[in-house]
């Protein structure tokens, strides 16, 4: 199965792209003179080279930073054990607040043939996704790790979740605006990849859990996590 991750990221793709051409051409002013092709056609293709390097760099320590704070979080989980990692220090609160299940684990959803897929006498074609939990268990929302005020947004005092954890530059909002003043919706991907992973702990455990809400968990430039909570009418509309 795909990856349940691998579906549009509410976005515009022209952000994207003049993302990388700004990188590109901050890339490009940085090159020496005798490295500069004279041709200017030439040159738009220096700088898409050098926009595209830049992004996957900035790609991949994005990766390695997420890596490490997901690894540090599984320890605490798992094994009680601590870390200096800067990211998880502001979601250990979080963490203490919960009493784990699945932690780190492989979960898939497989649609019934009759519904979805395609089947005849020479090939079955099944439609699911699969996915890594990164957090499921039981959330205490009466801990000290919540302010009043957002204990009273929870449906009950302990809720069985599914978490997870983003490790951000920078916080991220429902809704955004392009330079264009088009508005897109920076966290709706993530939505959707709560109401997946609900869906898949569900069937992969037939029905024994059955997810109440869901946490984005995200980190970022400030001392404390930026948490988006869903309650479960909100997790199976977005599974829907």
């Amino acid at each position: 199965f795909p990856s349940h991750d691998t579906h549009d990221h509410f976005q515009p793709k022209e952000a994207l792209v003049a993302w990388k051409r700004k990188l590109g051409e901050a890339a490009f002013a940085k090159l020496p003179e005798e490295e500069k092709p004279k041709d200017i056609q030439q040159q738009e293709i220096v700088k898409k080279r050098l926009g595209q390097e830049a992004a996957a760099a900035v790609a991949t320590v994005a990766s390695q930073r997420g890596a490490k704070t997901h690894k540090a979080a599984e320890n605490k989980l798992v094994n009680n054990t601590e870390s200096d990692d800067p990211h998880y220090l502001k979601i250990k609160k979080v963490l203490g607040a919960l009493e784990p299940v699945l932690v780190e684990k492989t979960v898939y959803w497989e649609a019934p043939l009759n519904i979805y897929g395609v089947e005849d006498s020479r090939v079955v074609v099944p439609i699911g996704y699969v996915g890594t939990v990164d957090l499921n268990g039981f959330l205490d929302t009466t801990a000290s790790s919540f302010s009043k005020d957002s204990t009273s947004k929870f449906a009950k005092a302990k809720e069985l979740i599914v978490g997870d954890i983003k490790t951000w530059n920078k916080p991220k909002y429902l809704q955004g605006m392009t330079r264009d003043k088009e508005y897109y919706y920076p966290i709706m991907s993530y939505f959707l990849q709560i109401a997946a992973y609900a869906k898949a702990i569900k069937y992969c455990t037939q029905n024994e859990l059955v997810v109440d809400s869901g946490l984005i968990i995200g980190t970022a430039n400030t001392n404390v996590p930026y948490i988006y909570y869903l309650n479960k009418e909100q997790v199976y509309r977005d599974w829907e």
